[in-house]
């Protein structure tokens, strides 16, 4: 079953990624990598703020009313919601300019995976770490893009992917810390005709993976046994991260980026760099707050 998204809103990201709906200000929100901003989308007025940051920052999650975490180039940043201050909380990769932040949900737990990348996308340059109440620890090390961080909602196993390889694995999980309690075990693998590789990645309640595809122009839904069950068109190639969003979060907003297309692509794909939105009827729910102590 294959539907087309539209727009949600004309503003448009190089780079978008880290699509979310705080459950604290239940606003949509999403970082521009390489424009360093923070984006957020208020659905009661349907305009868009636009917060400069000093560093790449991909993901986020929020802490309470006062304040949200971010995962920027250097690592896990406190950010003040009212002044925009930032406070470091764990450094990761801090010494690597060469890398970059990149995926990172919240564990049922309170738990939060983040994923790190080359710029230039070296071979195995990246990795998978857990963050806990101020402890951080790495799990997946030797990854090129490490995508696709999502978890059960009773927090029994994540998926995550590595998007060039075309895999998204599933590992079983402690649900009291969202660590790891088996070996990952391949739960999903593109088709050899598909040059699409898994970005950003939702689980809904029903244990659903909604999986962008970057360079697919789509959103994939699977289901619990790995089977490619329906498509969700962007019209946008880099597809990057798709957020439960709406009242009853039965709708999908879908973050897309304009990086990597040349002149021709982008006149051909207008839309490149918008998040998109589609009524996708799922069964959706909200990314805790994240435990910092």
């Amino acid at each position: 079953m294959q539907r087309r998204a539209t727009i949600l809103h004309d503003h448009r990201s190089e780079l978008g990624e880290g699509a979310a709906v705080d459950p604290v200000t239940r606003q949509l929100r999403w970082f521009d990598i390489n424009g360093k901003r923070r984006v957020e989308y208020d659905f009661a007025t349907g305009g868009v703020s636009v917060a400069e940051l000093p560093e790449m920052t991909s993901a986020g999650a929020a802490v309470d009313a006062a304040s949200e975490m971010i995962f920027a180039q250097s690592g896990l940043w406190l950010r003040n919601r009212a002044t925009g201050g930032l406070e470091v909380l764990a450094a990761i990769e801090a010494d690597r300019p060469d890398l970059r932040s990149n995926d990172g949900r919240t564990h049922p737990c309170g738990a939060f995976w983040c994923s790190t990348m080359a710029l230039d996308k070296t071979e195995g340059a990246g990795s998978i770490y857990w963050f806990f109440k101020g402890e951080v620890r790495t799990l997946y090390p030797n990854l090129t893009v490490g995508n696709a961080i999502c978890f059960a909602e009773d927090g029994s196993y994540a998926h995550f992917s590595d998007t060039p390889t075309g895999k998204i694995w599933k590992v079983a999980l402690d649900p009291s810390t969202g660590l790891p309690v088996a070996e990952p075990e391949l739960f999903h693998q593109a088709g050899e005709d598909d040059p699409s590789g898994p970005d950003g990645a939702v689980l809904d309640r029903d244990g659903l993976l909604y999986s962008a595809r970057w360079g697919g122009a789509r959103v994939d839904v699977i289901d619990r046994e790995g089977r490619t069950i329906g498509r969700i068109e962007t019209g946008a190639p880099n597809t990057t991260c798709p957020a439960f969003c709406g009242e009853d979060l039965a709708s999908l907003a879908i973050a897309t980026a304009r990086d990597e297309l040349n002149a021709a692509q982008l006149l051909l794909h207008a839309d490149s760099g918008r998040t998109h939105i589609i009524e996708a009827g799922c069964r959706g729910r909200l990314d805790p707050p994240v435990l910092l102590g």
